[in-house]
Formats: structure tokens, C-alpha cells, sequence
């Protein structure tokens, strides 16, 4: 029973977490950060350690800057998630990129050219491709 609500409680932990960075973003580096979206966050048991899973828009040129403002502004993000959201401890932030969202268009677009391909295949009136 303990283990189910300890889950339970870091879930909602890393829940809110992912809320606050995302609005501390919004708020306080509204230009800077339009290209990052905090897809998730997980922490560890202990909760002195978050990583901060996060997707990037740009080409790689452009998420390599991304990810080092993100870790320039480390200090400032975990102030800012201190006065937000508090814990007993101080957690330590980590970024991490998240690609499933590239993995995710590649799926897309692989699904579409299946797509296509079978609907540019001509059917006759029984529903049969015809070569």
C-alpha cells in the first residue's frame, strides 16, 4: 500500500513540476523560451533530483542553443521553482531532450506515404487493385 501511494505522490509531484516550470517559462522568459515545451518531468524517489524532459523546435543548431540557455538559466528556473512550488528539499535540475515527438512525425510521415500509395493505386468496381 505504501509503495502505490508513494507512486502516487511523486506522480502528482512531478505533475506539478511540469505546470510550474512551464509557467515560470511563460512568465519570466516568454522569448526566450517559445522554442521549448516541458513534455514531462520525472524525479527521483528522493525528490532532490528532477529531469526535465523537453522538446525543442528548431534545426540542431538552434536545440543545442536552447539547451544552453537552459542549463545557463539553471539557478535562476530552480529559484523560481522554489518560490512555486514547495518542497522540503531544493530539487536539482537536469534537461533532458525528449524526441518522441520526432519519432512521432516520422511515424506520421511514414503512415502517410502508406497512404498514398494505396490510394493511388487503382481500384476496380469490386474493390480489387488493378496493376
Amino acid at each position: 500500500m505504501r509503495n502505490i501511494s508513494t507512486n502516487f505522490r511523486i506522480s502528482r509531484v512531478n505533475s506539478l513540476l511540469q505546470e510550474a516550470l512551464a509557467r515560470i517559462l511563460q512568465k519570466h522568459y516568454r522569448e526566450e523560451s517559445t522554442k521549448i515545451t516541458i513534455t514531462r518531468v520525472t524525479s527521483s524517489s528522493d525528490l532532490h533530483r528532477i529531469s526535465v524532459h523537453i522538446g525543442l523546435i528548431g534545426d540542431e543548431a538552434e536545440q543545442k542553443q536552447a539547451l544552453r540557455w537552459l542549463h545557463k538559466k539553471k539557478f535562476d528556473l530552480r529559484q523560481h521553482l522554489n518560490r512555486e512550488v514547495v518542497l522540503k528539499f531544493s530539487p536539482e535540475l537536469h534537461f533532458v531532450i525528449d524526441d518522441a515527438h520526432l519519432q512521432e512525425m516520422k511515424i506520421v510521415s511514414i503512415l502517410s506515404e502508406i497512404e498514398n500509395e494505396i490510394t493511388s493505386e487503382p481500384i476496380d468496381s469490386e474493390g480489387s487493385v488493378t496493376s
